[in-house]
């Protein structure tokens, strides 16, 4: 069972390198780093996007049509049972996560609450790199956007330990808050507070 309460059969991991187990096996056709890179990109996004933008993002150089094809069909494959979980509608192509255990999704939703042990959970979940081992353009400003996150939840985190009375905690949070913004002086000055 994953993070989520639910007994998902599709466990998608974005944080370190892209891993994707349907029905308890990992999908093994997903030795395709393209097909891995559209996975990617569309759960990213989180919502419908255009092919050609898709192919633009992945292939830069070429815009690939045919690529962006064959990846798809990887996909499918991948998916095995899933398959309908990946959308292809007017020139669109989506990934419908509903009901499956994406550790992605899960740190959003942990991270957005106010609940203590979710936000560390949220944090544990986000401690490896998005899509480790990419480099490409729209991974680095999804990691960014995830390393923004990541600073504002370890700080709302450790004063709610704090407010708490949970000493010990908030302040090994607010050393993870430091050592992502190491220029803030908010964060020192609250860890000296402690």
């Amino acid at each position: 069972m994953g993070i989520t309460s639910v007994s998902a059969e599709l466990l998608l991991r974005l944080f370190g390198p892209i891993a994707l187990d349907v029905d308890g096996s990992p999908a093994a056709t997903l030795r395709s780093r393209c097909a891995d890179r559209v996975l990617g990109y569309l759960v990213v996004q989180g919502r419908p996007v255009s092919r050609s933008l898709v192919a633009d993002t992945i292939w830069p150089k070429t815009s690939s049509s045919e690529s962006l094809r064959q990846s798809i069909s990887t996909l499918r494959r991948a998916l095995g049972s899933h398959a309908w979980r990946l959308g292809c509608n007017n020139g669109t192509l989506s990934f419908d996560s509903a009901g499956a255990d994406v550790d992605l999704a899960d740190f959003y939703r942990l991270s957005a609450g106010d609940d203590l042990d979710g936000m560390v959970k949220a944090l544990e979940i986000s401690r490896s790199p998005l899509l480790d081992g990419s480099d490409e353009p729209w991974v680095l400003k999804a990691r960014s956007d995830v390393r923004r996150r990541r600073q504002e939840v370890a700080h709302r985190a450790a004063h709610a330990a704090a407010a708490a009375g949970r000493c010990e905690l908030a302040r090994d949070l607010l050393a993870q808050h430091i050592s992502m913004t190491p220029a803030l002086e908010h964060g020192w000055h609250d860890l000296m507070a402690m």
